[in-house]
């Protein structure tokens, strides 16, 4: 091997499916702990599932499979962990064949999917399933590992169904404990902030550049659930109204769109004050739809719609595209 290609070797970088797949491994051990066996069941048939199907894709469309830049392990857990304890098991298998075969292969693999392929695949069974996607089980209960529609099933109240109410309860110092933890009703493996936050920890030392999308997004949600409180409260500078915006940001998946969603390196922008752009308006977006939306949780819509938006605004507002159409209008009508 020649120096030239020692170099380039030494120089890339992993894939960023490759460096936030490992990072799946602490929620897992959370939903594990929560729900017993069947969150391991449901991660394992989703993970195969997706790598079976990532397989099928390639041979159809003739493309060469690659298994060691983790996609499709990292699209199999993570939409996993996002499904609730309850889900039946062809459910994520339905979602890593919407993800794989529908968003990843035809556009030729993940780098160059015009959207998460994780995000599209939680969307499109929120569509097709809408009460089976948010009937989260109870929490530490002999029917939390139940699959919905069974006799034993018992549904318990997400965080984010009851800050959809026109009045939110008030929130205990236990409330806000156990929001901490994770030992909520909720995806199953997104619950816990002390997680979440340690997750961040490892992006900043591993993805810096992604590590930006995540805090414009947070910073902006933060920003749009002070504002919601204080709307709805009167006041947002007392401890009530402080917890109320710590919940909001615990709740739903609004810290798995923060840390795993909008941070995929193929869909952000390459320069800082660009991500930052990105990050704010996916989060605007997700605000707007929790107000509006028909489902408990429109987060990945919101990535989704990020994801169509940023390529326009990058060709028409960042790179002067629509000015420069104007100006060279300008000068044709002056000629």
């Amino acid at each position: 091997m020649s120096d030239k290609n020692r170099r380039i070797k030494k120089n890339k970088k992993p894939s960023f499916y490759k460096d936030m797949t490992p990072a799946l491994v602490l929620p897992l051990a959370m939903a594990v702990h929560l729900y017993s066996y069947r969150a391991l069941l449901l991660c394992a048939v989703s993970v195969l599932s997706a790598v079976i199907f990532d397989i099928i894709g390639c041979r159809i469309t003739n493309q060469k499979f690659v298994i060691k830049d983790f996609s499709s392990i990292y699209i199999g857990a993570l939409l996993s962990l996002m499904l609730p304890a309850s889900a039946p098991l062809w459910l994520p298998v339905l979602g890593s064949a919407f993800a794989v075969l529908i968003i990843k292969i035809p556009f030729g693999g993940v780098k160059s999917a015009p959207f998460s392929c994780t995000a599209a695949a939680f969307s499109f069974l929120s569509i097709c399933r809408p009460a089976m996607m948010f009937a989260y089980p109870t929490v530490n209960s002999d029917a939390s590992a139940s699959v919905f529609g069974s006799e034993s099933f018992v549904a318990g109240t997400s965080v984010a169904h009851l800050l959809a109410q026109e009045n939110p309860p008030a929130i205990t110092a236990v409330d806000i404990i156990n929001a901490a933890i994770g030992t909520v009703p909720g995806p199953m493996g997104m619950t816990s902030a002390v997680i979440m936050a340690g997750i961040l920890v490892y992006l900043l030392v591993k993805r810096p550049k992604s590590f930006i999308n995540s805090v414009s997004f947070l910073l902006t949600c933060l920003i749009g659930a002070a504002v919601s409180v204080a709307l709805k409260t009167g006041r947002l500078f007392c401890e009530s109204s402080l917890r109320l915006v710590f919940m909001y940001l615990c709740s739903g998946l609004t810290l798995c769109i923060a840390v795993f969603l909008i941070t995929e390196e193929s869909l952000s922008p390459k320069k800082t004050p660009h991500r930052i752009f990105y990050g704010a308006t996916a989060a605007v977006i997700y605000m707007i739809l929790r107000r509006v939306s028909v489902f408990e949780d429109a987060g990945c819509f919101a990535v989704l719609t990020a994801n169509f938006i940023w390529p326009l605004a990058e060709k028409y507002i960042f790179n002067g595209a629509f000015f420069k159409r104007n100006k060279t209008a300008e000068v044709s009508s002056v000629e």
